[in-house]
This record gives C-alpha cells, sequence and structure tokens, in this order.
C-alpha cells in the first residue's frame, strides 16, 4: 500500500506538521525518528516520493538537517524526474557543508528545469566561478527569454552579477545587479521613514537615565552571547570562530528575544503601532522577559555553558537586551561603511531587510543604525564590545584572543580553524564560512566606485 493510502502514517503526518507548527520541537522530533523508523521498514516505491519528501521538510523545520537531507535523497532517487527534490536535496546539503553534493544535486535539478531562477542564483553562490567553469551564457540566455515571473527574473539577474563579479566583469556585473534589486524594490511595500522613525523611538524610550533607572534586576542567565550590527559584515565569521570553542554552541539567526518581548507586550494591553510597542516595552518585567527568552531558545541550546545568538538585527534591542540580561555579552560587528553597504545591496535576502534593494534607502537605514549604536555606547558604556571586521581577517589571533577575553573564554587554537567546524551553517555565508580565512573582500566597493558615488557621498 502507497504511503499516501496508509491512513495512520498521513495522520502522524499531519500531527508532526501541527507540533512543528506550535513550536513543540522536541515531540515534533520524537514522532519524525519514529516515523522514519516506519518509512526505512517499506518497501518505497515512486508513489511514495511526496510522502518521503513530506516527512523531509518536517525534518528540516525541525533543524534535523541531516535526516532531512537523507530523505531528500530518498525522495529525489523514488522520483528522480522531480526537480524540487533535487533543489530540496541541495538546500540541505549547503547548509551541511557539503557544497560539490549541493551542486551536483542543483545541476539535476536545472537539466530538469532550467528556468528556475531560484536554483539558478543557489548554484552560482555555491563556488567561485570561473573562465571555464561558469553559467553566464546560461543565465544570460534565461533572461531574455519573455514571460518569466518578477521572482525568477531577481533571482536570474542576482546569480548572473555574481558570476560576473567572479570573473572581475565588474561593470557588466553591477548593471545586472541593479537590474535584479531595482526589480525586486519594485515588488516590495516599504518606507524606509518607517525603518528611522523606528530606531529614533528606541533610542528615545532607552534613553541613559531611563537605562539606569530601571537597571537593577532582570534574569541572572549568562549564557547567551549575542552577535549583532548590520548584516553582511562578518558576523557568521566570528561566530563559526566562537562556535568552535568547546563551551559554545550555535543557535543560529534567532528571533526569539524580540518574540518573547513582543508576548510580553501583549500583556499589557494591544498596542495601536510598532511606535506605542517601543513605549510599552520600557514597562516590561524585565526578569519574566530574559528568563522567557531563554526557555524559548531550547532545546537548541542548554546543552554547552553558552550560546550565540546570532541575529543581527538585535541590534535594535540592546537596551532591553541589557535590562533583561545584565550578564549577556555583546558582540558588535563592524566594517567599513563602503563594504558593508555594497555587501547588503548585493545580496538577495529572503524576507529580511527590505532597505537593501536601493541605494539611497541603503544609505538613510545605514546613518539611523549609526545613530543608534552611538546611543547605545554612550548610554550603555563598555556593555558592548566592538569588533572589526577588518582586524578578525588580517589579525585573527589577536582579534579572537580580545573576544574570548570578553566573554571570559579560555583561548583555544581550535577557533582559528572554524572552517573545519562541521556544524549547519544557515545563513548568506553558509558557502563562504567552509573556506579558510581570507582579505579579498576588504575594499571590494572600490571595483564600483563610479556606480556608488552617491552613496559615498551620503555616508561620508
Amino acid at each position: 500500500m502507497p504511503l499516501a493510502a496508509n491512513g495512520e502514517i498521513q495522520q502522524q503526518l499531519q500531527q508532526a506538521r501541527s507540533l512543528t507548527e506550535a513550536g513543540q520541537r522536541q515531540q515534533a522530533s520524537a514522532l519524525l525518528a519514529a516515523l522514519a523508523d516506519d518509512f526505512a521498514k517499506q518497501s518505497l516505491s515512486r508513489a511514495d516520493a511526496g510522502s518521503v519528501a513530506e516527512l523531509a521538510f518536517f525534518f528540516s523545520q525541525n533543524k534535523a538537517w541531516r535526516d532531512a537531507a537523507f530523505w531528500f535523497a530518498k525522495a529525489a532517487e523514488l522520483a528522480p524526474d522531480k526537480a524540487v527534490y533535487h533543489y530540496n536535496l541541495a538546500t540541505m546539503l549547503r547548509i551541511l557543508g557539503d557544497l560539490k553534493g549541493a551542486e551536483q544535486a542543483l545541476d539535476k535539478a536545472l537539466e530538469l528545469n532550467p528556468g528556475d531562477g531560484e536554483a539558478q542564483h543557489l548554484r552560482s553562490s555555491l563556488r567561485i566561478q570561473t573562465s571555464k567553469h561558469n553559467h553566464i551564457a546560461e543565465l544570460k540566455q534565461l533572461l531574455q527569454k519573455p514571460a518569466q515571473e518578477p521572482k525568477q527574473q531577481v533571482h536570474l539577474h542576482y546569480a548572473l552579477a555574481k558570476e560576473l563579479e567572479d570573473l572581475q566583469n565588474y561593470p557588466e556585473s553591477f548593471t545586472a545587479l541593479k537590474q535584479g534589486a531595482d526589480l525586486r524594490r519594485a515588488h516590495l511595500n516599504y518606507d524606509v521613514r518607517r525603518d528611522l522613525a523606528i530606531m529614533q523611538k528606541i533610542a528615545q524610550v532607552f534613553s541613559k537615565q531611563q537605562l539606569q533607572q530601571k537597571a537593577g534586576s532582570g534574569y541572572a542567565s549568562a549564557e547567551p552571547i549575542f552577535i549583532l550590527g548590520m548584516p553582511r559584515t562578518g558576523s557568521t565569521l566570528i561566530e563559526r570562530m566562537l562556535g568552535s570553542h568547546a563551551q559554545v554552541s550555535m543557535a543560529g539567526e534567532l528571533n526569539n528575544f524580540s518574540q518573547a518581548m513582543m508576548a510580553q507586550i501583549r500583556t499589557l494591553g494591544q498596542p495601536g503601532n510598532i511606535l506605542e510597542a517601543i513605549q510599552l516595552s520600557a514597562e516590561l518585567d524585565f526578569t519574566a522577559l530574559g528568563e522567557r527568552y531563554i526557555h524559548s531558545t531550547r532545546p537548541d541550546t542548554g546543552h554547552k555553558p553558552y550560546f550565540i545568538d546570532k541575529l543581527p538585527l538585535n541590534f535594535l534591542y540592546i537596551g532591553l537586551i541589557k535590562l533583561a540580561l545584565p550578564n549577556a555579552k555583546i558582540i558588535h560587528v563592524q566594517r567599513d561603511p563602503m563594504d558593508t553597504c555594497y555587501a547588503i545591496y548585493k545580496h538577495l535576502f529572503t524576507h529580511a531587510y527590505p532597505f537593501s534593494y536601493n541605494l539611497d534607502e541603503l544609505g538613510q537605514y545605514y546613518q539611523a543604525y549609526q545613530r543608534l549604536m552611538a546611543h547605545w555606547q554612550q548610554a550603555l558604556p563598555g556593555s558592548v564590545l566592538e569588533l572589526s571586521y577588518e582586524q578578525l581577517v588580517r589579525e585573527p589571533q589577536t582579534a579572537l584572543k580580545s573576544v574570548l577575553g570578553y566573554c571570559n573564554l579560555e583561548w583555544q587554537a581550535d577557533c582559528l580553524h572554524f572552517e573545519r567546524n562541521a556544524d549547519a551553517s544557515t545563513t548568506g555565508s553558509a558557502a563562504q564560512i567552509r573556506q579558510r580565512l581570507y582579505t579579498s573582500s576588504v575594499g571590494k566597493w572600490r571595483h564600483y566606485k563610479a556606480q556608488l558615488v552617491e552613496l559615498e557621498k551620503r555616508l561620508s
């Protein structure tokens, strides 16, 4: 009997979905393990590929990446003509660091569906393209075809821009990049003024005086190490270095703090807008907020003395973090402003950072971020460790010793060999962090000095 016709198995898959969506990951993981045992005992056929892929998907939702990869591979084996199974396998292999395996899976997916812009973009990102081995002609041909969906066009433009940059064809690369960014921006409902008002309100509500008056409580846990700042500044690099320490685990980019904050705010009332929510956040029970956050990170945390939360946007909540978790460590990663903004502009984000597709909006957001970080430094002196990306890549041992000292961690040489760390990575740098340390990204924006002249004027 095909799995799709097995009522008991389909009921268990639905239960796994419900548990996963409810955030009950421990129960979901136990159910998925039992289902995987059942599937392994079956004589599977092509008709079972959909149920197998569904099992793989739920494993991925529960961060069981190796199990997800195994079952996506099985689905692709059962139905080798289904491009989506090869693509999903590739996404899991990339997370696990098997970049060659991911590229092979993407080659198969694109053989079946060459117009899949997301698959093309992912494949382009896996390695540095060369004059002998690239997909530039294929990407240009695809972009000339009419009636491409905007989303697919965007991915194709970004893929082409990346490959052209690898081949040092900088003018043509920027042209492709701008076409992709402009198209992405045209389909976003976003007003940068809202984000600027939010950051201004945060600084107003969490003034130095208010932070001093409200200090003294908070949850005592010293587990969290927050790595924050703008995206694409090297935060994944220092995360992998610190995460190679025997006492530190990497929890990834967690939305848990803001979610815990909003849940606490709703107990005080229903804010009419985000500015009212910020005002209410100053009246929270900070100890309860800290405790709620720590407990929400389980089971991903708690098995080592410290864990890293690497969500860049936590820079918005530094005041609240220090009130709720006074013993937490906060590392602010900084990079040359122009390198930062160019790196953000050339990255196609899944959902976040809508300011990144227009250079003027990007510049405005970056300046507001700088103002807020200056406020935190003035209001909370000594609470945030400033880390330079440039120093980290040029003098890694010196920079790393400073970070370890700040985190009260002893020196471990393994931290310098982060590329050997086999732990999964779901970030935009998942391919880069499998390489040894490199400095080639320092000053890369200068290849586009003419195209970025207005941004440079704003930031200077």
